[in-house]
């Protein structure tokens, strides 16, 4: 399917959908896939991106890296994506929230689920927290992190699409976290096995040695002394305390 972003009437309808939708007590109204085909609804994206249908369960991961190669593949350029603030383009993520609302609100066509919060479909602009709630965006957050880091933002994106990991919430809730690549390095090294393709046991534990609030609180103290956006994870793993070397 070529995709076509959402006009300011298209995200209208598609909030006014999201509204309605969680508001109705019994059947659930229609998904409004209409409104991406609509010339009322909807304009032609320069580069006629195409985008694959997906069953319910994909990951937040796979389903960043299709976007990735597909954007590049249609030559997609920042503005395009990510608006004239940087802060994701409204019509353009709106778009592709609708197209993927099967996969992003599983269980809603048989009235077990209902729709999460705006932002999550829409991106939030024109807020003072617009920057910090970009990443709350279902696919525009796991597509963002996936460009900057690729393989890297794996164990960021292990749940489903229509999830966000207590990993993931926990780094992109802070913008120097998400912006330092040597903590998203230092994190795959330490805490992610790459064999398995899942998180280490006990990486979020409290009170234990090595854990990430002990590595978040290092690096916070770190960065009091190093500039940390010049290092790599190699380097920010040297500075580590000996706690960590048992996660190695």
């Amino acid at each position: 399917m070529k995709l076509r972003k959402l006009n300011e009437q298209g995200v209208r309808r598609f909030r006014e959908f999201l509204v309605e939708a969680r508001e109705q007590t019994d059947r659930p109204p229609s998904v409004p896939e209409l409104l991406l085909s609509m010339p009322l609804t909807s304009e032609e994206i320069v580069g006629d991106p195409e985008l694959e249908s997906f069953p319910h369960q994909i990951s937040g991961y796979e389903l960043a890296r299709h976007l990735h190669e597909r954007f590049k593949m249609a030559g997609l350029g920042d503005s395009v994506i990510e608006g004239a603030d940087g802060l994701g383009d409204p019509g353009f993520w709106s778009a592709i929230a609708l197209k993927y609302f099967d996969v992003l609100t599983p269980g809603y066509r048989s009235g077990k689920v209902k729709p999460k919060a705006d932002n999550c479909y829409i991106p939030e602009v024109g807020t003072t927290m617009a920057g910090v709630r970009y990443f709350r965006h279902r696919i525009a957050g796991a597509y963002r992190l996936y460009r900057q880091y690729g393989a890297f933002s794996e164990p960021f994106l292990l749940s489903p699409a229509s999830e966000q990991s207590t990993l993931y919430t926990k780094i992109t809730d802070s913008t120097f976290y998400t912006e330092t690549r040597c903590l998203i390095e230092a994190i795959n090294q330490l805490y992610f096995d790459a064999r398995s393709r899942r998180l280490k046991r006990d990486w979020n534990a409290k009170n234990k040695p090595g854990t990430l609030p002990r590595l978040l609180a290092v690096v916070d103290q770190l960065d009091l002394t190093y500039d940390l956006l010049a290092l790599d994870g190699p380097a920010l793993l040297k500075r580590l305390p000996v706690e960590f070397d048992s996660w190695i």
